[in-house]
């Protein structure tokens, strides 16, 4: 919010440095295997090479994405629910759970014939 914030990657957001996660995040492995490699030079690299920021400065983009978020979150979540309702009414007996009621209207005959098929 406002000058001189930071971004996910520790430094001040300025507009030249924000860059695309793809991008930054390639720049964030380029500038962790540099450090890896030359661990006595950890600081020079810090102080020369700057993989950028990610992120959103405007604070109602930033909701509309969280709304977008929060909305496939939800629908995930009615489907766990859904499957955990469905693990829950499903009888764990073994005994036999489906069977045949004859409608009160039609005799038994009548009812095979219009059912077996």
């Amino acid at each position: 919010e406002g000058p001189n914030c930071q971004g996910p990657g520790g430094t001040t957001y300025t507009f030249a440095k924000i860059l695309p996660f793809e991008q930054w995040n390639t720049r964030m492995f380029f500038r962790d295997s540099i450090r890896n490699l030359f661990p006595e030079r950890v600081q020079d690299v810090n102080d020369n090479v700057d993989p950028g920021e990610w992120g959103l400065e405007d604070y109602q983009c930033r909701l509309v994405c969280c709304f977008f978020f929060v909305l496939s979150v939800v629908d995930d979540l009615r489907q766990t629910l859904s499957l955990v309702s469905l693990l829950t009414h499903v009888p764990t007996s073994p005994d036999p759970w489906i069977k045949f009621e004859v409608p009160d209207a039609l005799d038994k005959d009548t009812a095979k014939k219009m059912f077996s098929a």
